[in-house]
């Protein structure tokens, strides 16, 4: 009988451990970046920054996360998600930086979007998503010292 090495083992359990730590951290997402127009609580955004830091897999399921989160066409959560990468361009981990500017395309996208108009704030909500978009670009290709992986 084989038995399978102490090295697949911690493997297989950092592997399931990270996956709990995300699914704990995942309300925090969902909250961050909300279909309401509800400005989202900075303590949220240095929160989900510190997750970025904390392992290497918690920052790629937060870029995936915003990845799905701006391709939908709620302009609130688009403008939210928007920001929040923003953020952690410049307060999160080196490496979700790096990672995102390989899907730039989609926030290039952004700075075109026309949602549909509401009733009573108008184009407001897409116009943020827009200005929103050039801002994250700016910082997805800024160099930042503060930004590092622990």
């Amino acid at each position: 009988i084989k038995r399978p090495r102490k090295g697949i083992l911690r493997q297989k359990q950092r592997n399931i451990s990270q996956l709990k730590f995300f699914d704990m951290d995942r309300p925090k997402l969902n909250r961050a970046t909300s279909k309401d127009p509800t400005p989202t609580p900075g303590y949220l955004l240095d929160e989900i920054a510190k997750i970025t830091h904390s392992n290497f897999d918690a920052c790629k399921s937060v870029e995936k996360f915003l990845i799905e989160r701006i391709q939908t066409s709620n302009p609130y959560s688009k403008y939210k998600s928007l920001l929040l990468i923003k953020h952690l361009c410049l307060k999160g981990r080196r490496d979700f930086q790096l990672s995102m500017q390989k899907n730039s395309e989609l926030i290039r996208e952004c700075r075109s979007f026309q949602g549909t108009q509401d009733p009573l704030r108008g184009d407001e909500a897409n116009r943020k998503v827009r200005e929103m978009a050039q801002e994250t670009i700016e910082a997805l290709y800024r160099e930042n010292s503060s930004n590092s992986s622990l």
